[in-house]
């Protein structure tokens, strides 16, 4: 998901403006603090942990993505 993602940012210049801004910022937000969010919105269970093992490791994979293919394409 993240990766396809990535690589259109990437690679496409008016994507990356319309994207990665909000990406960003979501990124900043700690995952501690979106632990009671999470519990309200999904209850005491397993699927507020993994969304936030998935957010933990999908920005990583999007930053790097979006800089692999932002800097080995020749503009």
């Amino acid at each position: 998901m993240f990766h396809g993602r990535g690589l259109a940012v990437g690679l496409f210049e008016p994507l990356h403006d319309l994207f990665d801004r909000s990406l960003q910022m979501i990124r900043t937000i700690p995952h501690l603090a979106l632990v009671p969010l999470m519990i309200l919105w999904f209850g005491i269970g397993e699927e507020p942990r993994l969304i936030l093992v998935a957010m933990g490791s999908l920005f990583p994979v999007y930053i790097n993505t979006v800089g692999a293919f932002a800097t080995s394409i020749p503009s």
